[in-house]
Formats: structure tokens, sequence, C-alpha cells
């Protein structure tokens, strides 16, 4: 009889321990994984503005009118997913010039609504991780 009770308090015991670190580690490998989805995320960007920005010097350097260069870009980038990063054109000032959604178009742009970085700066998917789930927090 006192060796069910030692079983059943090991079983217990042990259920709680593993209970408990898989709880963390879950925590973790979540937390990894995120921002590995968001490192590659974030080179993908970055890919896809080069390759704009080359499309567009290569028009300025063939005296492409400014009009044409905008409305293509605006044909370019029309009607694809926002979800994730998108390449979008803005003057100096911060109004849109370009954006996958037409109804943005020469409207301000928010600080809030946006993470603009240059191409060449390093980003700390660790800080873009917790800057995201802060505003997810604000959302709810």
């Amino acid at each position: 009889m006192k060796k069910d009770n030692l079983f059943l308090y090991t079983l217990l015991g042990l259920s709680v321990i593993v209970f408990v670190i898989g709880y963390f580690s879950m925590n973790y490998l979540v937390r990894v994984s995120t921002n590995q989805f968001l490192e590659i995320q974030i080179q993908s960007s970055k890919r896809e503005a080069r390759e704009f920005a080359k499309l567009v010097s290569y028009q300025i350097e063939n005296n492409v009118p400014k009009d044409v260069i905008i409305r293509n870009v605006q044909n370019s980038i029309e009607g694809t997913s926002t979800e994730s990063g998108f390449v979008c054109m803005f003057d100096w000032s911060g109004i849109e010039i370009c954006h996958p959604n037409p109804q943005k178009i020469g409207k301000q742009t928010n600080p809030n609504e946006s993470f603009v970085k240059p191409l060449n700066d390093e980003i700390n998917t660790e800080d873009f991780y917790n800057l995201l789930k802060q505003k997810n927090n604000k959302e709810v």
C-alpha cells in the first residue's frame, strides 16, 4: 500500500516537472521560430525593394517621365498582399505615392502604421518581434 502512494506521488511529481519544462520550452521555441520567420520575411522584403529600386533607377536613367514611372510602379504593386512585407513609395514628406491599396495614395504615412528602415540597416528581429507583440496587445 505504501508503494502505491510512492508511485502515485512519483508520477504526479514527474508530470508536474514535465509540464513546467514543456510550458517554458514551448514559449522559447515559439519565440525562436517567430524570429526566424521574421528574419526570412525581412530578407525577402529587402530583396524585393532592391529589385524595385533597380527597375525605377533604370527607368530614370532612360529619361522616362516621372508620371510614367509612378504609374508603372503602382500597376506592379496594386493588389498585392499587405499582410506581410510589401513595397510602397512615398515622397520626402511621407505622403504615399504608390501603395498596394490605392485608397492610401495621397495620404500621410502614420509612424504607428509603418516600420520603415533603410535597406542597409540591420534589423534586430527580437526588437521587431517585441514591436509586433506590443502593437497586437494594444489592439486587443
